[in-house]
Order: structure tokens, then C-alpha cells, then sequence
């Protein structure tokens, strides 16, 4: 099998680029982290990548009257970069030109030669080319959290490294990233590189990794190893409950069963040292009645919020809303366990197995059958178990949700079938309904002993 060669790097270029910004080479943050490129290259890193598009092709510097004045003040001055309205729309024009393709593709592979193989070959020896794969779409979102999984699986396959990011506390909550990492891999043989994926589009990126790490593979971080004194592992129906003596005082870690052979824990960011930073998991799953006046509240919840949040994956901003933050599916549970008191499961994956299924299938969304309150699942590219994005229906025919395009939402989609068009598959689920007797045929597994 070949690694680490041209065509290894290729399908390396391929997989990141596809979990950074679906491959979009016009790909620019104006918030957060600011991003930009195919690769999301940012502060430092994004000046390397447009000083060395203005050093190799002069001739684009009058594209750039707004930043050139920046660019040419040097790397230190650049700074965390964060991009204006204009200064996003500058950039993203110059870097789906030809000129801007190709310095990025050569800004990639000096990443490559000089960060990426040299610590994934010679540092860690790890010798799968998918694993390798993995691990560096691991370190281009955070140093920090790939040294974590090296020190815990080492030299692996990649279906141990994957269980290994999954129970991760850094990257394992984006859930949906890794899953697509790992199906791309998947798919590979190996050995071929791949051509042709890249997209020219001047836009704006969707938000979602928000790591300060993100396409920085100069940003390192030793290894460091970590210890936990485990007193036992008990199991409760199917959830399993590690307990922990933490300087004394005993400490609950609660996790749940997420395939036939995969539990994760409820929450991944806790303080070892002291408390922990999350808020009480209540019990699921449950299904529960409801009417029209309370789906019609769940709509209003939503509503309440949009526009109004940013988009953040963290564990402990992501299912509380009114602290500013959320994700798609972190939104619509806390809608549905403040308004009616059910519990749907706290990411996509879990809300998939509850509730009922009410359709599924793929491209336009046929809105004549459902009800306010009712989630539908979207995979955009390929089957994921796990869905790629959920939105709330919230009637005549529009959907509601937060998927971090743009940064702040959640935005109405004001018609359903047009947004849903370019889905894979998808899905619709019915957590509540109308009368306590037909709650019987709308019945999710029972609840947690």
C-alpha cells in the first residue's frame, strides 16, 4: 500500500479539505477563527498562504487593494486576522482564480513535506496509510487532541483510531466530521489519489469547526499523558456509568449506547481536576403527548432564537441556547426539553432513534403530512447513520434550524422542498402527539432503567 507519496497527499487533500469547507477553494470565515481557502488556513497561517500568492504572482496585488496594505506590513502585525465584510469577499474572489488554486495547492503540500509527514512518518511511526489520513485531519483541527489519540491507540488501524477520536475530548463531539472522515476512508482503496474535487465558489463557508488550531501544522503540542483513578464500571439497562475517585469524591461519567458495540459518554468536556462544567443530563428517552397549542410553542421557541446565535459545537455551549450558542441538533433538544419535557437525545445520532418514523427518503420533502414540531434529518452527501444536520418543520412548508450558515441563526428556510432538493437521504420523526391512545403507535424504546 502506498503512503505518504503524491498520491496520498492527494486523497490527505481531499478528505480535509472536504470535513474544512467541502472542498471550496473560495472558502472565507468573517467571524470566529477566520478561515480561508480550501484548507481554512487561519491567522498566521492564512497571511503565509495570501503573501505567498502575492510573492508568486505580483500581478494579484491590485485585487487586493483593501488587504495588500496588511499583507505587505508583515506576519506579525497580521495577527489573529479576522475579516470585514469586504476583506472576505477581496479574498475569496483572488483565491478561486487560477493563481489562487495553485498556491494553495502548493501551500498544502509544503504542509506535507515539512509538518504533516514529518510527524505522522518519522515522529509517530504510524504506518496505515488511512490511519495517517485520520490523524492528520485530527492535527489540522487540533495538535493538541491528536497527540491525545496517539498516546492512547498508537500505531493502529484506523477503525481503532476512530473509537479512539470518538472518546476523544477535544474532537470527538464533532460527531458528524469524524463520521465523514472515517466513511471517506472507508471507501479508499489506499493507494489512488484523487483528482478533480475541488470547488470554485466565492463564498462563504459554513461554520462548525471552530477549533483555534484549525490549519495551523506549525501550532504544536507535546504529548502529555493523563491519569484517572477508576474504581468501577457499572451498567443500568443500556447505559453504562464509570465511576471515578477524583481527589477523593467520587465522580459519575455517564455513557450511553450510541451502535451495537459503541457507548460514548453523555458529555465529553469535564474538569478532571474540581466540578464539572456541564449542566444535569435528564433521563431519555422518553415520548410524550402533546397538542397543537404545545407544537405550536415548540415553533415559537425556535423562532425566538433566530438570528440571535452563534455556532458552536462545545459541549458546553451547544444544548443551551440562551447563553448564545448552539448547533443544529443541541438546539432542537433544548427546544423540546424546555417546552414539553421530552427528551429526543441530546445529538443527531441518538434523536434518529427515538421518536417514530413518519418518511424517509431522498431529494424534495413532501410537507403535506406533517405536523409543527416534527424533525427532519439531512444527509447532503452520502448515507451517514448518524445524519448530517437536523431542522425543525415549522409549518407552511418552511424548515428551521441552525447549521452555522451563517454564523449566527437559527434561519428559516421558506421552502422546504427547495432546501431539501440536493439531499442524499433523509428522514422525518414525530416525538409527541395528539391524542394519549395513538401515543401508543408514536412509542420511543423505553425508558432508562
Amino acid at each position: 500500500m502506498a503512503i505518504y507519496d503524491s498520491n496520498w497527499a492527494s486523497y490527505a487533500m481531499y478528505v480535509t479539505s472536504t470535513v474544512e469547507t467541502n472542498c471550496n477553494y473560495g472558502s472565507v470565515e468573517s467571524w470566529a477563527m477566520a478561515g480561508i481557502g480550501i484548507m481554512q488556513w487561519t491567522y498566521g497561517r492564512s497571511w503565509d498562504l495570501l503573501n505567498l500568492l502575492i510573492t508568486d504572482y505580483p500581478d494579484i496585488a491590485s485585487q487586493l487593494p483593501i488587504l495588500l496594505p496588511q499583507i505587505q506590513a508583515g506576519r506579525e502585525a497580521w495577527g489573529n486576522k479576522i475579516f470585514t465584510q469586504n476583506e472576505a469577499n477581496e479574498v475569496s474572489a483572488v483565491l478561486v482564480t487560477d493563481e489562487g488554486v495553485n498556491t494553495q495547492n502548493k501551500l498544502w503540500q509544503s504542509d506535507c513535506d515539512n509538518s504533516y509527514i514529518p510527524l505522522l512518518r518519522d515522529e509517530c511511526g504510524i504506518s496505515d496509510p488511512k490511519t495517517a489520513i485520520f490523524g492528520l485531519t485530527n492535527y489540522h483541527q487540533s495538535p493538541q487532541a491528536f497527540y491525545q489519540i496517539f498516546n492512547g491507540c498508537g500505531n493502529c488501524d484506523v477503525d481503532t483510531w476512530y473509537m479512539t477520536v470518538l472518546n476523544n475530548g477535544i474532537v470527538g463531539s464533532y460527531y458528524n466530521r469524524q463520521n465523514t472522515v472515517k466513511a471517506l476512508l472507508d471507501e479508499w482503496d489506499g493507494e489512488s489519489g484523487k483528482e478533480g474535487f475541488g470547488k470554485y465558489d466565492p463564498q462563504h463557508s459554513i461554520g462548525g469547526n471552530q477549533n483555534q488550531n484549525s490549519g495551523n501544522p506549525d501550532n504544536t503540542s507535546k504529548p502529555f499523558e493523563t491519569s484517572l483513578n477508576i474504581k468501577s464500571l457499572k451498567k443500568f439497562g443500556k447505559t453504562f456509568f464509570l465511576y471515578i475517585d477524583n481527589n477523593g469524591k467520587n465522580k459519575k461519567i455517564e455513557f450511553y449506547q450510541a451502535s451495537d458495540k459503541l457507548w460514548l459518554p453523555i458529555y465529553r468536556f469535564e474538569k478532571i481536576e474540581g466540578e464539572t462544567t456541564t449542566k444535569p443530563q435528564p433521563s431519555y428517552p422518553n415520548t410524550g403527548s402533546g397538542t397543537d397549542d404545545q407544537r405550536q410553542q415548540l415553533v415559537d421557541k425556535i423562532l425566538s432564537y433566530e438570528g440571535k446565535l452563534g455556532y458552536s459545537q462545545s459541549g458546553d455551549l451547544r444544548m443551551w441556547p440562551d447563553n448564545g450558542y448552539a448547533d443544529c441538533s443541541g438546539l432542537v433538544w433544548h427546544c423540546y426539553n424546555s417546552v414539553v419535557g421530552v427528551e429526543i437525545g441530546t445529538w443527531t445520532g441518538t434523536q434518529v432513534e427515538n421518536g417514530t418514523l413518519i418518511k424517509e427518503g431522498s431529494g424534495t420533502l413532501d410537507t403535506s403530512d406533517l405536523l409543527n414540531g416534527d424533525l427532519v434529518f439531512f444527509n447532503w452527501s452520502y448515507h451517514n447513520p448518524f445524519f448530517d444536520h437536523v431542522e425543525m418543520y415549522i409549518g407552511n412548508n418552511q424548515l428551521c434550524g441552525h447549521g452555522g450558515d451563517p454564523y449566527y441563526g437559527p434561519t428559516v428556510k421558506p421552502d422546504a422542498g427547495a432546501y431539501s432538493r440536493d439531499a442524499f437521504d433523509l428522514q422525518v420523526r414525530r416525538y409527541i402527539c395528539l391524542l394519549m391512545y395513538h401515543c401508543l403507535l408514536y412509542t420511543s424504546p423505553s425508558p432508562r432503567d
